[in-house]
């Protein structure tokens, strides 16, 4: 092919063979041309290489000692982190009792402590009331009251030590050796007169006038006390084969029931009198009169305390007033409130976390928080609630979670200032790391890792795992520091 035309050049050039431009075009494509078989040709060898690489084995690809990792020591934390604010809760405050409102002590944006007396009812009637009832208590509980009433108290333990011991004499039966104590004495009196009339019967015969009457006497006297004899025998066998009367232990019974019952009675009424709490509905006694008078006067002096209490809106935590509702001589219903109490003893965090990281929380982990106005402070806390619903926050859902303090920062705190947050999922101090690379997986799902040995072999060596985060997996056991594991892909 033979080129006749004739190409121009630039402007004010003289014009350029057309056989002058084909040369040039054909020599720059074929320089290309060269440069692209080059580039196959090395593609093929690398290929050649990689392939010649896996058909060699794994004791080369093994032996290779640069692809290793040391097992070391060292600390793993698993944690996701989060941003938010400090959050108060507004508490409303009502009056739990109906009546007018006479004062109020705070105005909007007052700082209030626990406790603290915020507004009262009119209450002048609940004052007598409680004036009353506390001089009803007075009378019922003067120290002679309380003189008597212990006097009272020693006097019913001995009844009822009484009481007992008559139980177990019921019970029990006289006791045995009573008996033959009895018995023993019946038989040394009837020896005695025994003797005394058989010396009476002797002397008779010689002196019959001087000594018959008194044989006859102490004859007498010996048939008596035979009988005695024979009485205590009787009575020492009944002893010994007791058996007491139903009748006779039920009513002992029923003594020693009344006994205690009125003892805890009066125990009950005297723990009253020196101040300690009314006995329970439940309580295994019957009240004494005593004791129900004084119920009645103790009751009367808590419902009047409680009425005048009542009468007074106390701050339940510190905070600031942030809203009045009413004002001083409106009458109000119960439980309408009358102001707004904002918290600050009890502030919580609020912060929110990606979908994706709340399976890996739960309530009580630790929390690592850093608030914007205090950057130089780290703060720990507690998780405390995961929301069961996703909320729309800086344009995405995410999951709304909630923590606590683990103790009140020694700083002043206001409502809605910003943090981060940290959430320490789980943690390992002190423990074996390795890095993930070098983790290698059964086909039963078990692990293991390959371990170089002296002379550049990797032998394998199953192991136990514990955390694992993007980085490193905790080993439990199987392998211990210092040694060289494979890292290399597999």
């Amino acid at each position: 092919m033979t080129w006749s035309a004739q190409v121009p050049s630039r402007p004010n050039e003289p014009l350029v063979d057309g056989f002058q431009v084909y040369s040039q075009v054909y020599g720059i494509r074929m320089r290309n041309r060269n440069i692209l078989i080059i580039l196959v040709i090395g593609l093929l060898g690398l290929s050649g290489y990689f392939a010649c690489t896996q058909a060699a084995g794994p004791e080369e690809v093994i032996s290779n000692a640069a692809a290793t990792a040391l097992v070391r020591q060292g600390d793993l934390l698993i944690s996701v982190s989060g941003s938010g604010e400090l959050f108060a809760q507004e508490i409303p405050l009502p009056f739990s009792v109906a009546g007018e409102i006479s004062e109020l002590y705070v105005a909007v944006g007052e700082a209030v402590q626990a406790g603290e007396l915020l507004g009262r009812l009119e209450s002048s009637q609940a004052e007598l009331d409680l004036k009353q009832a506390q001089l009803n208590w007075a009378q019922l509980t003067t120290p002679q009251i309380i003189a008597d009433a212990e006097q009272r108290m020693l006097e019913l333990e001995q009844e009822l030590t009484t009481a007992q011991a008559d139980l177990a004499y019921v019970q029990d039966g006289p006791p045995v050796w009573y008996y033959e104590v009895l018995l023993d004495q019946a038989l040394a009196d009837y020896e005695e007169i025994r003797q005394e009339y058989l010396r009476a019967l002797r002397l008779s015969e010689i002196d019959p006038k001087g000594y018959r009457a008194l044989a006859m006497q102490l004859g007498r006297s010996l048939e008596r006390a035979e009988l005695a004899v024979e009485a205590a025998r009787a009575d020492l066998a009944w002893v010994k084969n007791y058996q007491p009367d139903p009748q006779a232990l039920a009513k002992a019974e029923a003594q020693v029931e009344l006994a205690a019952a009125r003892l805890a009675a009066q125990a009950a009424y005297l723990d009253v009198l020196m101040g300690g709490p009314l006995p329970g509905a439940e309580a295994a006694f019957e009240r004494n009169p005593e004791l129900l008078a004084l119920e009645r006067a103790k009751l009367g002096l808590d419902r009047a305390s409680w009425n005048l209490q009542q009468s007074m809106l106390l701050a339940p935590s510190a905070g600031t007033i942030t809203e009045l509702l009413v004002s001083p001589g409106m009458r109000i219903d119960d439980g309408k409130p009358v102001l707004v109490l904002t918290g600050v003893d009890d502030l919580m965090v609020r912060f929110y976390l990606e979908q994706a990281d709340v399976a890996q929380i739960s309530p009580g982990d630790r929390l690592e928080m850093q608030l914007d106005a205090y950057v130089d402070q780290t703060f720990t806390g507690v998780l405390r609630r995961i929301d069961p619903a996703l909320v729309m926050a800086d344009g995405s859902l995410l999951v709304q979670t909630w923590g606590e303090f683990t103790e009140p920062p020694q700083i002043s705190l206001l409502p809605g200032m910003s943090l981060d947050v940290v959430v320490i999922a789980a943690e390992a101090q002190d423990v074996l790391l390795v890095p993930v690379q070098a983790l290698r997986q059964n086909a039963d799902g078990s692990s293991f890792v390959e371990v170089l040995q002296a002379d550049g072999t990797f032998m394998i060596a199953s192991i136990s795992v514990g955390l694992k985060d993007l980085a490193n997996v905790q080993v439990l056991s199987g392998v211990q520091v210092g040694d060289k594991v494979s890292t290399a892909a597999r």
